[in-house]
């Protein structure tokens, strides 16, 4: 096998040699012997080297005399070599109180060792400033530079299987099922976790088991989160990983994932890292690959909702009346046109968004992350997966397919001119003698409801019925459709349709289409 022990993989039950995770199969299988190693067999791996190293630990705490020192402000705890000197809270300027460590519960169990020293990280703090010397933070920075701080920063890494369920605001919830491949979580109360995202990746090839020696000259934080928080951070983690594949796969960037990862090992973790609280600003380099990471010191905040309403109302108006004074239509005609459609579309395009996200305040967006290079953590895309013949298979999903959005444009067109096109097939597939005006009071209706249909249709009822296909048995890709629904359910909704006031209305616009395609075949006579 010629690899050396790693306490984050997970090893054959059968030959020891490192196991890969079968997504379809949930199961890490062995690529020697072909052996598997369930999930639960995988969480016990790990409680048995947890046990085994705290006892390791114990035994050799007595020759590292150690000190504690607790923040007066943010709480912050921090272990530190004995005899060393500190001022005050890296994290928020308070006093400290010391007193000796003595035990082993605030100890990781696994960690990476620093390889950045305290002046490569201030010469990359200074090099961002250099490229970014416009913004303020590069201003802040520079001014609270000797405010840098090394330390062993507390995370639990996370590895292992994962369960997701993917939604957006118009569809059903899709479930989904990937794999990390070891993702580190922030277990701080004090640090910004989107910034201590923002400077990594770190390498695992480099992690290795805790040993006190690492401490020598460095301080280690403690975790300060409890079981509960650290389970939601880690959900939120994970969920926040995925959320660019789910927001790539269901088209939007409105997208909720909820992650399940119960199923996943854990160990806890320190990482190596350059700490600067400057004013609003706030820095952080990567200890190991000098990555800096600095978050913006300002608030953004979204748009209103009744923004797009009122841009929508007032730029297809205007679109509209740009193709009348093209085609030459008198400028009065045109406005009179565009106003009444800026009222009617104000009217509808108000009243579904306030609908949608009329209950939203003024919500504030995640400040921004800058960073020296765009290196990301890597993952494996996941997977959509849905029963299909009695088993659960991997699926894809689409939603805009060219087919619908033809479709979307062509129905409105259609139904606009529906008196028309009646016309034209009952004149013996003739234009001669037709004529639009005929079709006045069918347009008046059909033009304003055109945008409805394709804000209803073309937006929200698209997204609720996704086009799914999937691999059969014999590697043919085929279209899943849901089973027809049976006789009762399709008696249920027309009976509703029957006894609705829905009913009337289609019978009034049957009505007005008839007389409007007679009209348009021989509007003379009328």
């Amino acid at each position: 096998m010629g690899k050396a022990y790693t306490p984050i993989n997970i090893y054959c039950s059968s030959c020891g040699a490192p196991a890969k995770f079968d997504i379809a199969g949930q199961v890490y299988r062995c690529a020697y012997c072909g052996g598997e190693t369930g999930i639960r067999d995988s969480l016990a791996q790990k409680q048995g080297f947890r046990q085994a190293h705290r006892g390791r630990l114990a035994a050799a705490r007595d020759g590292f005399p150690l000190q504690t020192a607790r923040c007066t402000g943010c709480g912050a705890e921090v272990i530190f070599p004995q005899g060393e000197a500190l001022a005050g809270c890296a994290f928020c300027g308070r006093s400290l109180v010391r007193k000796e460590y003595l035990g082993i519960d605030g100890f990781p169990e696994i960690l990476i060792p620093f390889r950045v020293t305290k002046d490569q990280a201030r010469a990359a703090l200074l090099s961002w400033c250099d490229e970014n010397r416009a913004r303020p933070e590069a201003r802040d920075i520079r001014a609270h530079l000797d405010g840098l701080t090394g330390c062993y920063l507390p995370y639990e890494l996370v590895k292992g299987p994962t369960r997701c369920t993917v939604s957006r605001l118009e569809s059903e919830p899709f479930p989904c099922r990937g794999f990390c491949d070891g993702s580190f979580v922030n277990t701080s109360r004090q640090l910004d976790n989107l910034l201590l995202d923002g400077m990594e990746p770190y390498d695992l090839g480099d992690v290795k088991e805790f040993d006190f020696s690492y401490l020598a000259g460095q301080r280690v934080k403690i975790r300060d989160t409890d079981e509960k928080e650290t389970r939601a951070r880690i959900d939120g983690e994970i969920a926040a990983q995925y959320r660019p594949f789910a927001a790539r796969a269901l088209e939007t960037r409105g997208v909720t994932v909820q992650a399940d990862t119960g199923s996943m090992v854990e160990l806890s973790a320190v990482l190596p890292a350059y700490y600067l609280k400057a004013g609003d600003t706030l820095a952080a380099v990567n200890g190991q690959t000098g990555k800096v990471a600095v978050r913006e010191k300002r608030d953004r905040f979204l748009l209103p909702w009744w923004i797009k309403p009122i841009l929508g109302s007032v730029l297809f108006p205007a679109l509209i009346f740009g193709i009348m004074e093209l085609f030459g239509a008198r400028r009065e005609t045109g406005l009179m046109v565009a106003g009444v459609m800026c009222v009617f579309l104000l009217f509808v395009l108000f009243t579904a968004y306030h609908n949608a996200f009329g209950g939203l305040g003024r919500e504030k967006l995640p400040r921004r992350i800058f960073t020296s290079d765009r290196r990301k953590q890597a993952l494996d895309p996941p997977a959509f997966y849905l029963p299909i013949d009695g088993r659960d298979r991997p699926v894809d999903l689409r939603f805009t397919t060219p087919g619908r959005l033809l479709a979307m444009v062509l129905l409105p067109l259609a139904v606009v001119f529906l008196p028309v096109i009646l016309g034209f097939f009952f004149n013996g597939c003739s234009f001669r003698g037709l004529t639009v005006g005929g079709a006045a009071v069918w347009l008046c209706i059909a033009v304003p409801l055109a945008p409805v249909f394709v804000l209803k249709f073309g937006r929200l009822e698209l997204y609720r019925h996704p086009v799914i296909r999937y691999r059969d048995d014999r590697g043919r890709t085929r279209r899943y459709r849901k089973k027809r629904t049976s006789l009762k359910e399709v008696w249920d909704t027309v009976r509703v349709v029957l006894f609705s006031p829905l009913i009337l209305v289609v019978l009034f616009l049957l009505v007005v289409l008839i007389v409007c395609t007679v009209l348009v075949v021989n509007y003379d006579a009328f």
